[in-house]
């Protein structure tokens, strides 16, 4: 399984939000159907995938940049 990208997870909250939002407790994501217990679950689902948005939005860069110069105190 590969890991979701920070448009996937945003698009899967987003449909969660809308079926929240209309009372729905059952979200189709292509063949796979999930049904929470409550709208409870279904919150905590969402804020799940927002920690997990943040997280990757606000990961460190994986390049780091040296500004080297050859002059200076060595001698």
């Amino acid at each position: 399984m590969t890991a979701l990208t920070v448009q996937e997870l945003m698009t899967l909250r987003d449909e969660l939000v809308r079926q929240l939002g209309r009372g729905v407790l059952s979200v189709k994501s292509g063949e796979e159907e999930i049904t929470y217990a409550s709208p409870g679950a279904m919150q905590r689902a969402i804020a799940a995938l927002e920690s997990r948005i943040a997280a990757m939005q606000s990961a460190p860069p994986n390049t780091f940049r040296f500004k080297i110069s050859k002059f200076g105190d060595c001698k």
